[in-house]
């Protein structure tokens, strides 16, 4: 369940994205719009990468078994979306 959320998520960020752009690239015409779209792909890159990256170095959560996300800054803290319980496990690079 929690991946379909994340690609429905994903879709609406892209969607919405997809009409900044065309706003952006309507309101300054002085900017090329290869820059423009070059620099959606890279955001869209980072979106992408950082969102799998936590879903590899993700743990199962001891209290419900829903899968926890790494904390950034902590070097091995993890916090359960679903109960909310944070705990430590293995290391992690975020």
């Amino acid at each position: 369940m929690a991946r379909r959320t994340q690609s429905i998520a994903g879709l609406l960020l892209l969607l919405v994205s997809i009409f900044a752009i065309g706003t952006f690239i309507d309101n300054h015409p002085e900017i090329p719009v290869l820059l423009v779209l070059a620099l959606a792909a890279y955001i869209a890159y980072r979106l992408w990468r950082r969102t799998h990256l936590y879903s590899d170095e993700a743990l199962t959560c001891y209290r419900c078994g829903s899968l926890a996300a790494p904390l950034p800054g902590t070097g091995n803290r993890y916090r359960c979306p679903s109960c909310s319980k944070q705990f430590a496990g293995a290391r992690h690079s975020f």
